[in-house]
């Protein structure tokens, strides 16, 4: 979709998609940084 709204000079769609794709970026972070401790915890559960 980024690609497309750069070729057709849609610049309004162009910065939706940029700020959508960080926003993306900083959850995923977000997520991968928290993983270690949601398996430590997961992991103290009795199964």
């Amino acid at each position: 979709m980024l690609g497309a709204a750069e070729e057709s000079g849609m610049s309004d769609l162009r910065e939706m998609c940029e700020r959508f794709i960080r926003e993306e970026q900083e959850m995923a972070n977000v997520f991968f940084e928290q993983l270690p401790g949601v398996r430590l915890a997961d992991a103290s559960q009795p199964a």
